[in-house]
């Protein structure tokens, strides 16, 4: 099975939403997925393990 670990940062929660949704729809096709805010990661200074996983994402906002 494929595995994805998706981090996101969301200053409104719109990010945090779309990941979510993103989350859901790779589900649907098996794929094992978790997700994690990146701010969260940075206060809780824990050592970050991704040799294991098919597949990193990185979503942020962006202003346009």
């Amino acid at each position: 099975m494929n595995s994805v670990r998706l981090f996101y940062f969301s200053g409104t929660g719109n990010t945090k939403l779309v990941t979510e949704m993103l989350k859901s729809e790779l589900e649907k096709k098996q794929v094992m997925v978790t997700i994690e805010a990146i701010d969260a990661c940075i206060k809780s200074n824990k050592e970050l393990s991704v040799s294991q996983l098919d597949t990193v994402g990185i979503c942020y906002p962006v202003m346009g």
